[in-house]
């Protein structure tokens, strides 16, 4: 699947040999995949067209390895054939499924390729689903939150006891390491972060005066 930032990320890698299982793990860590390569997995996230080469032959590996290791690790993995389809959901690519065929003879053909649609829309679906899902939870929990942020103002009029509630309720519910309060200084020349902050267990509480000054430009 292809992160915001526009990384590529291998989710789940599987092979008959467990040795050759690791060593496409270790090459996606040590060589990730391209985005904006013209073969396989960038090509296909990039297009949302499926792929499918029935011979891979040197120079295609050559013109796919990034360095002369990628290269020699590329080959040692003994690939034949490859097929890659698009992970389809609401008119939009949310990944790729891979298949590589190491045996000799083994190639791929219109039949494979035709099953690997039909398993890519299934998995596409379940994908789709769990995203779903975890959205409406999202969803619940920021309702939820609101609604206990809300009930726990209702008892006091307090700004101190306000700020705090707030910064905890937000904090816990974020599950961050810390969440503060900031305000502007009489002078409006600084920034002071308030005592009422929250602090995970073993989080020392901060407290400092930020000079509008020493920010950068812009």
């Amino acid at each position: 699947v292809q992160e915001p930032s526009g990384e590529i990320c291998l989710l789940a890698a599987a092979h008959a040999d467990p040795d050759q299982e690791e060593r496409m793990v270790e090459m996606q860590s040590l060589y990730p995949l391209d985005p904006n390569a013209s073969l396989g997995v960038g090509h296909v996230l990039r297009t949302g067209e499926p792929q499918l080469i029935a011979d891979v032959s040197e120079d295609i590996l050559g013109g796919h390895a990034q360095t002369a290791e990628h290269g020699r690790r590329l080959r040692a993995l003994g690939i034949h054939a490859y097929l890659c389809v698009p992970l389809w959901a609401r008119q939009r690519v949310l990944g790729t499924l891979s298949f590589a065929s190491t045996q000799n003879g083994r190639t791929y053909g219109a039949d494979d390729l035709a099953l690997a649609e039909d398993l890519g829309q299934r998995i596409s679906a379940a994908l789709d689903n769990a995203r779903l899902l975890e959205e409406a939870q999202w969803r619940a929990e920021r309702e939820a939150l609101i609604n206990q942020i809300g009930q726990a103002l209702r008892v006091t009029l307090d700004m101190d006891e306000i700020l705090q509630i707030v910064t905890e309720r937000v904090g816990q519910a974020l599950k961050v390491s810390r969440c503060l309060c900031a305000r502007l200084s009489p002078a409006r020349d600084a920034l002071e972060v308030l005592s009422q902050q929250y602090a995970a267990p073993g989080v020392p509480g901060l407290a400092f005066v930020y000079r509008l000054a020493d920010c950068p430009p812009g």
